[in-house]
C-alpha cells in the first residue's frame, strides 16, 4: 500500500510495458509446447527401448509433461508478479520507485524533486520505437545515484510530466526562499 505525505496526490503510475509480459509469456507458451514437438517428430522410440522400466512410457512422459508446465506456470507467475509490482509513482511533491525483486522481496526508494539532477529516457531498437516503450533514467544528487525503470510505457511523456513537477516544484522552492527572505520582523 502505498502511503502518500499531507497535500500530495499521485499524478502519473508509470508501469512496464504490456510488450515485456506478452514476450516473456510467448517464450514460455513456446517452451511450454516444446516437448510436445519433440515427442511427436518421434515416431520410433527403438533408442528409448534400453530403458527398462516397468509401467508405461506414456504415463510417464505425461507425468514428466505435467511437471514441465507446472514449473513453467511457477516462472510465469513470478515474472507477473515482477511485472504487476514494478511501478513509479509520481506525485506533486516526489517520485517512489517500488522495485519488486522476486516474490517476497520489494525495495522502495523515494526522489523528492529538489535532489533531481537529470532525467534521460533511451528507446532502442525497433520493436521498442515501434510499441513506445523505453527506458526512464532520473539522476540524482542523493545516495542512490541512479533511479531506473527498464521498459516503461510513453517514455517521453512521463520524462516531461516529470520534469513539469520538477519546475513546479523549483518555482514553489524558489517562492517560499524569497518570502522567507523578505519577511518583516
Amino acid at each position: 500500500m502505498l502511503k502518500l505525505n499531507d497535500n500530495e496526490i499521485v499524478i502519473l503510475e508509470i508501469r512496464k510495458h504490456w510488450f515485456i509480459i506478452f514476450a516473456k509469456g510467448f517464450f514460455l507458451f513456446v517452451a511450454a509446447l516444446l516437448p510436445l514437438v519433440i515427442y511427436s517428430s518421434y515416431s520410433d522410440f527403438s533408442s528409448l527401448k534400453t530403458v527398462h522400466a516397468s509401467g508405461n512410457f506414456a504415463s510417464l512422459s505425461l507425468f514428466l509433461y505435467s511437471c514441465w508446465l507446472m514449473v513453467l506456470w511457477a516462472v510465469f507467475f513470478i515474472e507477473w508478479t515482477d511485472y504487476y509490482l514494478d511501478v513509479w509513482y509520481v506525485t506533486n511533491k516526489r517520485v517512489i520507485d517500488v522495485d519488486q525483486k522476486g516474490i517476497f522481496y520489494r525495495e522502495i526508494a523515494t526522489l523528492y524533486y529538489n535532489n533531481l539532477q537529470d532525467v534521460t529516457t533511451k528507446t532502442k531498437g525497433f520493436v521498442e520505437t515501434v510499441f513506445n516503450f523505453g527506458d526512464i533514467y532520473m539522476q540524482t544528487a542523493g545516495e542512490k545515484r541512479e533511479f531506473i525503470i527498464r521498459s516503461a510505457a510513453n517514455p517521453e511523456e512521463a520524462k516531461h510530466i516529470i520534469l513539469n513537477e520538477y519546475q513546479k516544484n523549483l518555482s514553489a522552492a524558489d517562492k517560499d526562499s524569497y518570502v522567507a527572505n523578505n519577511a518583516v520582523i
